[in-house]
């Protein structure tokens, strides 16, 4: 579906709990783009994120979501040699920040600074958006508050359900066709379950050309070193 039509349904309650916590509400919509998600998944992702961002920002704060095709350049450092192109959406708030010392926890399960918040908002967050091959990031922009950012492969593909007898373009059986389901969650991406942590894929996936297609996270680079298992 387009990312703008994605992203208007998911945030589209939000706007009113901003009004309600006195938050300046900004949304941009600089370019669109197909991607391939589950809607309910990707709301429930943005809630993580957005409630968050409310939050920092405070009374008088302002939260910006904004969404496009990431630009060639950014692409090129990021996901250097990935096929196709990415959709970009930013969730920026105009609070504290991030501490430098608290940036390798925060994705963390149970990690908080917001007792007694569970911590498990930005690792639920991370986890929907890389089970639907994309990449959920802290970045840093030069300006005040925090910005994270969610890229996702942008591609057009057919409900999951809808390919049957193509359980992997392996022939590996990694992947399973779901049989019924709203959104279209691509069935390649269920071969997530079997990466033994972020962007480790199992080598059977690693060889397998769809796969590969579907998940802009086999192709990102973090810190100069590649995500991806050797």
């Amino acid at each position: 579906m387009p990312l703008t039509q994605a992203m208007r349904e998911a945030i589209a309650e939000f706007e009113a709990l901003a009004v309600e916590r006195g938050v300046e509400w900004v949304v941009q919509a600089d370019s669109d783009c197909p991607v391939v998600v589950d809607p309910v998944w990707l709301r429930k992702a943005l809630e993580n994120l957005i409630v968050n961002a409310l939050t920092a920002a405070g009374p008088g704060g302002q939260v910006t979501v904004q969404w496009g095709v990431l630009a060639k350049d950014e692409q090129q450092r990021s996901f250097p040699d990935y096929p196709g192109r990415i959709a970009s959406v930013q969730v920026h708030d105009s609070g504290p920040g991030v501490p430098v010392e608290h940036e390798d926890s925060i994705f963390k399960p149970f990690f908080t600074t917001r007792s007694p918040a569970p911590g498990l908002g930005l690792p639920v967050a991370r986890d929907v958006i890389e089970v639907h091959g994309g990449v959920l990031r802290l970045v840093r922009g030069g300006r005040e508050g925090a910005t994270f950012e969610i890229d996702l492969p942008s591609y057009n593909a057919t409900p999951c359900w809808e390919n049957r007898g193509l359980p992997c373009a392996a022939g590996c059986d990694a992947c399973v066709v779901r049989e019924s389901g709203t959104g279209y969650c691509c069935w390649v991406i269920s071969a997530k379950g079997l990466g033994v942590e972020t962007g480790r894929w199992p080598a059977r996936c690693q060889d397998c050309t769809l796969f590969r297609a579907s998940n802009a996270s086999y192709f990102h680079r973090r810190q100069n070193r590649w995500a991806l298992a050797g």
